[in-house]
């Protein structure tokens, strides 16, 4: 199975340098490091794309503190009305995926095969799921998805319902249930979310708040994020329609196996053009033995650019505070810094964080990204 991954990789590699002169419009390195007292983890990433998106990605994962050391790509192409993924992974997490869907008009059908194999860090897995979605309205879409895994723990069935409703032109609205099903109990999630965005918008957010139980006790939690900017960047349905699917990206995916195009994190000074950049988010967990959780709060500023010499620069300064809410441990503080840097050869995007340490730690932690990019 390990030659097949490794060929199935190399496939990948294949087929993106074969489909890059005709398709690519940008290319994308990055390297990341995240490092504390005893923890270090390092991440390379490459990715091509164009208009659309990336479509080619591939990074290596490393690190100590019993980190995995792995390496996954993925690539997607397009055909007429379907759209094919193949990934895959190497290393401490091995396995490889697939992920199909067909748009039929107003109707969309998705299918996704997942197989993982076992080792230190991950175990013998299958995945079987899909999806569909189907437009009754320029205004209204509605969606339901099922994913069966099968893994050393036994099977597990879920269920999702969807709905993404658009009132204007810069607003979007969407919720979902999700049940999930397993030999000894039920999960239930419920989630609503908002999103105000437009490229002539003088604000923008994107809000959703997450409800979850099950039928074995009461054991309950409620988990939130609402970022808010200045003229926003937030975009119709990329912004947001993940947050109601089970698809990749999704906030009810179920992967089994590393997909190198997942979606990546984005920084929040890139939620905005220029201006202030504020994120609320949090957790609270209420179970039988107390409540715990955290509440954050992150608050910022994009300056307008600046050019020197030949480039132009656009910096952000957020500061964070991360409350503690079971009482057990100490609240924490940080910071970070975003450049874009902007030349007539290469972009370039500049950030590093700095949270203070845990009570066990006397070094703070600290992450770094370099990211350079190549529009042709």
């Amino acid at each position: 199975m390990k030659n097949t991954i490794k060929k199935t990789l190399a496939g990948l590699v294949l087929a993106a340098a074969s489909i890059l002169p005709a398709q690519a419009d940008n290319l994308r390195l990055r390297t990341e490091l995240t490092q504390n007292d005893t923890n270090r983890v390092t991440q390379e990433t490459v990715g091509v794309g164009n208009n659309k998106g990336e479509y080619f990605r591939a990074y290596n994962f490393g690190g100590t503190d019993n980190n995995p050391e792995f390496s996954a790509a993925a690539v997607s192409q397009s055909f007429g009305n379907s759209t094919t993924t193949v990934f895959g992974s190497t290393g401490d997490k091995q396995g490889e995926g697939l992920e199909t869907s067909y748009d039929f008009g107003d109707l969309t059908l998705r299918a996704n095969l997942e197989k993982s194999e076992a080792n230190q860090f991950s175990q013998d897995a299958t995945r079987i799921g899909g999806g569909a979605e189907y437009t009754l309205t320029d205004k209204l879409r509605i969606g339901a998805g099922f994913d069966r895994i099968h893994d050393a723990k036994g099977e597990s069935n879920a269920g999702l319902v969807n709905v993404i409703y658009d009132p204007t032109n810069t607003d979007q609205l969407l919720g979902a249930f999700r049940t999930c099903q397993t030999d000894t109990r039920v999960d239930n999630s419920v989630i609503g979310a908002w999103t105000h965005y437009g490229k002539d918008e003088s604000w923008g957010t994107r809000t959703w708040g997450k409800y979850d139980w099950n039928n074995q006790n009461e054991d309950t939690s409620f988990s939130w994020d609402s970022i808010w900017a200045q003229n926003p960047t937030f975009l119709k349905d990329i912004s947001t329609v993940f947050l109601v699917r089970n698809e990749r990206g999704g906030m009810y995916n179920a992967p089994v196996v590393t997909d190198a195009l997942e979606t990546e994190r984005t920084p929040l000074g890139n939620r905005s053009k220029g201006g202030i950049v504020a994120d609320f988010s949090g957790k609270v967990n209420d179970t039988s033995v107390g409540t715990t959780g955290n509440a954050r709060v992150d608050l910022g500023y994009k300056f307008p650019k600046f050019a020197l010499g030949s480039a132009s620069f656009q910096p952000t300064l957020t500061g964070f505070y991360n409350f503690d809410l079971s009482g057990n441990n100490a609240d924490q503080k940080g910071a970070s810094a975003l450049v874009g840097i902007n030349t007539p050869y290469l972009n370039f995007g500049v950030e590093a964080t700095v949270t203070e340490p845990t009570m066990d730690k006397s070094n703070p932690t600290v992450y770094f990204s370099l990211t350079a990019s190549k529009t042709f």
